[in-house]
């Protein structure tokens, strides 16, 4: 792909490897080069220009629990960096970035055709100012909103045959990308079993680990590089009489492939059981969404700052939450949407409905900015806790809103 200059759309099922590949070019294929990535995720999948002003509000180092007036500030400073991109809309951005609805420019609507076109504009001149050597990532496309998939049919003609790279990831081959002729399609499939053991040996690395054992992780995997790697701790909690590697005895093959867990729902389930109590931390966090702030998770759990800040480390430290903004250590994301998924079906529907509604309240009640700026995410929260009356009268029903 490297040696073609078209962009470049990978292919798979949740698991398959797309993000880990995209991880691998950034890191260690375009060393030095510029990049920018683009994150799509499923809970604003109907937000308009949703993974365009994340990226930017992250740029500008701004979370939503900051004094209006930071948030302000910093997305001014933000987009005077970029008044050459932005121009016309720059006011508009900058509402946008800040989440300040007083800041919102008079002229700024979402039904006004010319006002968006002249926001996809902008928006195109900041991910690609010009023909110079850059790397593009958009992940995860399948969940993009109508508006910024106008953005990509824009982007994609102009990327083509120049030294930039864009590279998007997507678990469908049906996204409604125009001039699908000019990108080079890379669908990544299951692993063969022969590469699935290869991995599993990787992954097990010094464990003490029975060959039945393994051979049964490879076959429950199916190939699903994600379950592989998520199977070697399921390895290492197994029962001490199923895995004598302390003593120096033969390990119990048949124990540790019953320690497996046999999907990788349970397999992501047991890298959460690991950690304990903590783990009730990231069914709240699941609840909030791929994405979530220190401080709102800290005022849902009730919990200490100190106490939610070392569990949140654990978590980190466990692979299975990653900081979104090192710098400000304050925003952070599920490493891979299939954990979150599994923390939050862990819920109970009653439990899960109950902590939907007090994050509404908490957003209401302390972030009101959000009902003007952000709709969609106040709607959803409402939607899921079953409280209908209150989505309705704030005219914030997704299906009504857009």
């Amino acid at each position: 792909a490297l040696d073609d200059d078209r962009p470049v759309l990978v292919l798979g099922e949740a698991g398959i490897g797309k993000s880990r590949l995209v991880y691998d070019l950034i890191e260690n294929r375009c060393q030095g080069l510029a990049h920018r990535t683009f994150q799509c995720l499923q809970d604003h999948e109907n937000e308009p220009l949703h993974p365009w002003v994340v990226q930017m509000r992250h740029q500008a180092g701004i979370s939503l629990s900051e004094r209006v007036d930071d948030r302000r500030r910093k997305a001014a400073e933000f987009c005077q960096q970029h008044s050459a991109e932005f121009g016309s809309v720059s006011q508009s951005m900058r509402s946008l970035i800040s989440r300040d609805a007083e800041e919102t420019d008079p002229q700024f609507d979402w039904n006004a055709t010319y006002r968006l076109d002249a926001l996809q504009s902008a928006i195109i001149r900041y991910i690609f100012p010009d023909e110079s050597a850059r790397l593009i990532v958009i992940e995860d496309i399948h969940w993009m909103d109508p508006s910024s998939f106008a953005i990509v049919n824009l982007l994609v003609p102009r990327v083509a045959h120049t030294p930039t790279l864009l590279v998007m990831t997507s678990r469908r081959s049906n996204d409604p990308i125009v001039g699908r002729e000019n990108l080079l399609h890379l669908p990544l499939e299951r692993l063969p079993t022969s590469d699935a053991r290869r991995l599993a040996t990787h992954v097990i690395g010094t464990q003490s680990v029975s060959s039945h054992a393994l051979a049964s992780a490879v076959e429950r995997s199916d190939g699903i590089p994600l379950y592989i790697e998520e199977m070697a701790p399921s390895l290492s909690l197994a029962p001490k009489e199923s895995r004598q590697a302390t003593t120096g005895s033969k390990p119990d093959s048949a124990g540790q492939a019953a320690s497996i867990p046999l999907t990788l729902q349970g397999t992501l389930m047991a890298r959460l059981d690991s950690l304990g109590d903590a783990s009730t931390t990231a069914q709240l966090a699941a609840v909030i969404g791929p994405e979530f702030e220190f401080d709102v998770l800290c005022r849902l759990s009730g919990k200490s700052h100190d106490a939610l800040q070392s569990e949140i480390l654990a978590f980190v430290d466990a692979g299975v939450l990653r900081n979104v903004m090192p710098s400000a250590s304050n925003r952070y994301e599920f490493r891979h949407a299939l954990l979150r998924q599994a923390a939050y079906d862990s819920l109970l529907h009653a439990d899960a409905a109950r902590l939907h509604s007090e994050l509404a309240d908490i957003y209401t009640e302390e972030y009101p900015e959000l009902r003007n700026t952000s709709p969609a995410v106040l709607a959803q929260h409402l939607a899921s806790a079953k409280r209908w009356l209150d989505a309705r009268q704030a005219d914030l029903l997704p299906v009504e809103y857009y």
